[in-house]
């Protein structure tokens, strides 16, 4: 899967430190929504296609006349990470794609039953995400694109923080401590039951 190494940008394809993580699965569904494509000529031609798209599109229904330039500027720049092989490389000195996706339950809106079986979705999806992570920095490592071992020092830290053996310990159990009135008495039980599975 491609990725940015512009962590605040959003676009598409992404799948850097700062993918939204409703990139990692459809909100509805809880499918996979992004694929990896399996040649580099593949990453590169879906950026191309994005950035035609986004040429497309009327300037009123992105934000403005100033935001079209901001956005082909943006996609000007993916392809050009897409060739240069970026998305072999989702982790960073002080971010990583881990570390974006422990922003989900305060970057998450939750106000009925529906947000909170999206959530669980999207926490299942989760270790499908980490497989297309591995697989690009493997493929970094057959190809010597990698960062410096230095680098990395204490960054087991970042991933070990997750690691715990009670779900209600994890970052990702706060939206199952109280609910908004939204979600229904009959519903919070089977809920909390799947967060906890998830």
């Amino acid at each position: 899967m491609p990725s940015s190494t512009r962590s605040g940008k959003r676009g598409c394809g992404k799948s850097r430190s700062s993918l939204p993580p409703s990139a990692i699965t459809d909100t509805t569904t809880g499918s996979p929504r992004w694929r990896r494509p399996t040649s580099s000529a593949g990453r590169t031609a879906a950026g191309r296609r994005c950035s035609a798209s986004r040429r497309s599109t009327a300037p009123a229904r992105r934000g403005g006349p100033h935001q079209p330039r901001h956005a082909r500027r943006e996609l000007k720049d993916d392809v050009a990470d897409y060739e240069f092989g970026d998305w072999q490389l989702p982790i960073n000195a002080d971010t990583g794609f881990h570390t974006g996706f422990a922003e989900l339950p305060r970057s998450t809106t939750f106000t009925n039953t529906r947000d909170y079986q999206n959530y669980v979705a999207r926490l299942r999806g989760f270790p499908s995400y980490v497989a297309q992570q591995i697989a690009n920095m493997r493929e970094g490592l057959r190809t010597g694109f990698t960062l410096p071992r230095v680098v990395l020092d204490g960054y087991d830290v970042t991933i070990r923080t997750h690691v715990v053996d009670d779900p209600e310990k994890s970052v990702f159990y706060a939206p199952f401590r109280t609910f908004p009135p939204g979600v229904p008495e009959a519903d919070r039980a089977r809920l909390v039951a799947d967060g906890r599975s998830a």
